[in-house]
């Protein structure tokens, strides 16, 4: 069989993303792909935050070191000046937060993030620069304009990739590099210091140098750093699509769609983010964590200096508390994500950034002070990674995700402002206003973390007694798949679309044309050289040869002359309007009851079409990857509807089956079961596009009885779509117009039923199925036979002036052209005449090794198969000897021996 794993790489997969949750809930991810897929991640995007996050704090907090190593004499940064100037980087900072993580879908993480990094890196090095305080304040303001959609970026930038249990620990791996950078940053400090050139002395070259490096690192960044699951190169076809459906298991129905490009902005889910009590309190809770936070990054060199310290001693000094804090970091999120709690992590270490807090409160030694430090880095670093997962743990989908998770960073950021001047030159070298201060916040941070474990078990309870429901009929319920049923005062949606691209059939049998027409030449290309191979061999056997001779007389023998690609597509269709001539005679019973019927023929007749189209799709999938040189299709099509009538519940017993074709035995039929199953890759859904159709005549019929609503943001009233629909150009030129509702009505079921037709015909013999979605595919049916009509019922569910609405009917003008290509399904003599000619080529060409199914069928179940359908010896005397042993066995009435006991 062909192997066509090459093409299905081709799809586009960047729609894999577009799944519908009631289609997931219970698929199962493999464990060991679960695992690989995370290791990957890890490996190809965490280390880049993990650099991002690190040059970020350092070109942020390097001010403090420069102080010390002459800033603030050179530029008389007097008074409150360096507060200030420490100040004006957080006022873009905290603006800029929200509007950033809007941007970041539209503009692509993957290029966003890394922007940010070069625009901050060229900043930070023109610091190095200035010569004044004016320049300092307008350099750091544009310093912290670049920085500030970083860490909210990159909070909704994991939750992509990861999911909830596993997000705050590698939140940890890249926010370990805040206190990383204190100590490496205090390293290259101290190094950089020393160096003097050209005017430039010291401080200035903190900044050159580490704005350059910056700059390098955020330019391999672009090359690198993946936009979404879909995106990720380093993923195989097979794990883009688990990654994707395990976001959208661990979302648990809380967004339609996975894939961010598809999720249309709207102010409701900003004031749902917004009002949300989670949102207020943590991001409370986040003020409260980063005062400290910013305090101890910005003035634990002074802190340390005031101590009795020389500059350069104090800057190594900072080293070994900021260690301290990078190992609590990964510590305290590993077991975040370990116990599946952040409240209890979040108490535990404000406990202990409360008790550095005092030890440099109480007079005592500066080692006592110093030890201090350690204990408040390991207490305040580990709760902020804690915090933002929190709150993005509980925040869906991702335009709520977005709002929450950056007005969290705003709101917290607004701590810069107290943070900045809390620790103040006069309060020197005690800086008891300053600790008191973080002090207290740390306080508020227990309170409010506490407050919020209490919500979250109070909030669970109401969600399992059933009191949140009435959430899930919240939101924007707008666009095309989504219909209002007439005279009903909700909305129902018409998912079939979102169902499909979840489906088997998407994943294995959507291709793009080009993908297509590439696998038919393959296959066809492999059937012909084996079929000329056996044929050959066939034929210098028969003449006596040995097996070495007869490989030499075969590769001199003529070339067989073969099906083409067109000759086998032509057999294929012809087959396949056979295929649906069977299953029509046959009239399958059916226990499938259909509401509302009017006979219990109607049944039968709605089901026998349904087997009919279902065994069609199966024919034609098998001959994507097997050739009708290989296995007639006459041999194929008895199977596949078979199979049809258990996909489709037309319960009928094999025997019954054969009954129904003459001169052939239930043998025969169920022969060529494995090779259809295998040809299929053993997924039988088939989704049509009859359902969507059923949905779009009773909008219709809503619509004509003046009883429709048009999708959110189209202002009209079902009167004012009532009135345009009666003024529609007739389907065809010459006809009179529509002038009451009940001509309207009598238009849409007679196009009803000439669309119906077209889906049981031409989508059906086409590559509609293979090329288009089911949505696609009706809605082109629809347009093909009434144009004014189509076009107003899509103008109700996509504006035409929206920039959807140009690429779909490009796709669906596209699709109309498929269905009008369709092999007509009454095919006339001459057709007929042609078919007969390549069906009689064909038995010329067939594969000799494949002539006898019923024979091939018992050698494969009694004896195993080996490679290229030959028979493997080994196989063969194996389970020779397990059915003599068997029989042996049976005959004995004690059984076999009992193995002895293990000592």
């Amino acid at each position: 069989m062909a192997d066509f794993q090459a093409d299905i790489k081709e799809k586009d997969i960047h729609h894999l993303e577009e799944t519908d949750s009631s289609e997931l809930g219970n698929i199962e991810i493999d464990p060991a792909l679960d695992r690989a897929i995370t290791r990957k991640f890890d490996l190809h995007i965490v280390p880049w935050l993990f650099g991002l996050w690190l040059l970020a704090f350092i070109d942020r907090s390097n001010i403090g070191n420069a102080r010390i190593d002459g800033l603030e004499d050179d530029l008389q940064l007097d008074g409150n000046r360096f507060n200030i100037a420490l100040t004006i980087f957080y006022v873009p900072y905290v603006c800029i937060d929200v509007p950033s993580n809007w941007f970041l879908k539209y503009i692509g993480a993957g290029y966003y993030l890394p922007g940010l990094m070069l625009g901050w890196g060229l900043v930070g090095m023109c610091i190095g620069f200035v010569k004044s305080y004016e320049g300092l304040l307008a350099a750091r303001f544009f310093l912290g304009l670049c920085e500030g959609g970083l860490l909210g970026g990159m909070v909704l930038y994991l939750s992509m990739f990861y999911r909830r249990h596993e997000m705050i620990f590698r939140l940890g791996l890249f926010y370990c590099a805040a206190p990383l950078s204190g100590a490496f940053g205090g390293l290259l400090a101290t190094g950089l210091a020393e160096i003097r050139y050209r005017g430039y002395n010291r401080w200035p070259w903190i900044f050159i140098v580490e704005g350059i490096i910056t700059i390098v690192f955020g330019l391999l960044t672009i090359f690198f750093l993946p936009h979404t699951p879909s995106h990720s190169r380093f993923l195989s076809p097979e794990e883009q699509i688990a990654a994707v459906r395990r976001m959208k298991l661990d979302a648990h129905g809380s967004s339609k769609t996975s894939k961010v490009e598809h999720e249309t902005f709207s102010w409701h889910w900003v004031r749902m983010a917004l009002l949300n009590v989670n949102t207020i309190l943590l991001s409370l809770n986040f003020f409260a964590i980063i005062t400290p936070i910013y305090s101890f990054s910005l003035f634990l060199p002074s802190i340390i200096s005031s101590l009795g310290y020389s500059s350069v001693k104090a800057q190594l000094f900072t080293v070994p508390p900021n260690m301290a804090g990078f190992f609590a970091v990964i510590l305290g999120t590993f077991m975040s994500d370990k116990i599946k709690s952040r409240g209890l992590v979040m108490i535990f270490c404000c406990s202990l950034a409360i008790i550095g807090y005092i030890m440099l409160l109480v007079p005592a030694r500066p080692i006592v002070h110093y030890g201090g430090t350690f204990f408040v880095a390991a207490g305040v670093f580990p709760s902020s990674p804690a915090v933002m997962g929190w709150l993005s743990n509980n925040l869906a989908p991702h335009y709520v995700r977005a709002t929450g998770t950056g007005f969290q960073l705003a709101i917290a950021n607004c701590a810069a402002f107290i943070a900045t001047f809390t620790y103040l030159k006069k309060d020197a070298p005690k800086y008891t206003t300053g600790h008191s201060i973080n002090l207290g916040f740390l306080v508020m941070s227990l309170i409010l973390s506490t407050t919020c474990i209490l919500y979250a078990k109070w909030e669970n309870r109401q969600r399992e007694s059933g009191k949140r429901e009435y959430r899930l009929h919240e939101g924007d319920e707008g666009g095309l798949g989504r219909f209002w049923l007439a005279g009903s005062g909700h909305t129902a949606e018409m998912t079939e679309d979102e169902i499909y691209r979840a489906s088997t059939q998407y994943r294995l049998w959507s291709f793009t044309p080009p993908a297509l027409a590439s696998l038919r030449s393959t296959t066809n290309a492999l059937a012909s050289e084996s079929v000329n191979a056996a044929i050959q061999s066939k034929r210098a056997q028969a003449e006596g040869q040995s097996n070495g001779e007869a490989t030499e007389l075969a590769e001199k023998a003529p070339v067989v002359d073969c099906l083409t690609v067109e000759e086998e597509q032509r057999l294929v269709g012809f087959y396949c309007l056979k295929t649906m001539e069977f299953a029509s005679f046959c009239e399958f019973p059916t226990n499938v009851m259909v509401k509302h019927s009017p006979t219990p023929a109607y049944c039968a007749i709605i089901t026998n079409r349904s087997t009919q189209a279902t065994a069609v799709q199966y024919l034609k999938r098998f001959y994507l990857s097997n050739s009708p040189m290989t296995y007639h299709p006459k041999e194929m099509m008895p199977i596949a509807v078979f199979f049809a009538t258990k996909t489709e519940n037309n319960y009928i017993s094999l025997r019954r089956f054969a009954e129904k074709l003459p001169k052939t035995t239930a043998e025969q039929i169920i022969a060529p079961e494995f090779l259809l199953t295998q040809g299929l890759r053993f997924t039988f859904d088939v989704r049509h596009p009859q359902r969507g159709l059923e949905g779009g005549f009773m909008e219709l019929l809503a619509l004509a009885n003046g009883k429709g609503q048009p999708a959110p943001g189209i202002k009209k009233s079902s009167a004012e779509l009532q009135n345009e629909m009666v003024k529609l150009p007739p389907a065809e030129a010459g006809k009179a117009r529509t002038k009451t509702s009940s001509d309207l009505v009598s238009r849409i079921g007679n196009i009803h039923d000439k669309a119906k037709e077209v889906l049981k015909t031409s989508a059906l013999l086409s590559d509609a199925y293979f090329l288009y979605t089911p949505s696609q595919i009706w809605l082109s049916a629809l347009l093909l036979v009434d144009e004014p009509l189509a076009s107003f019922y899509l103008d109700t569910k996509v504006p035409a002036t929206s920039p959807i609405r140009s690429k779909l009917m490009v796709t669906l003008k596209s699709c109309v052209e498929t269905l009008k290509s369709s092999p007509s399904a009454d095919p006339g003599k001459e057709e007929r005449s042609v078919c007969l000619r390549i069906d009689k080529k064909l038995y010329k060409c067939r594969n000799p090794d494949k002539l006898d199914l019923v024979s091939i069928s018992k050698a494969q179940k009694r004896d195993g198969e080996g490679k290229e359908g030959e028979l493997d010896e080994k196989i063969v005397k194996k389970r020779k000897l397990e059915r003599e042993n068997s029989l042996r066995e049976g005959e004995d009435v004690f059984g076999p021996p009992l193995p002895k006991a293990a000592k």
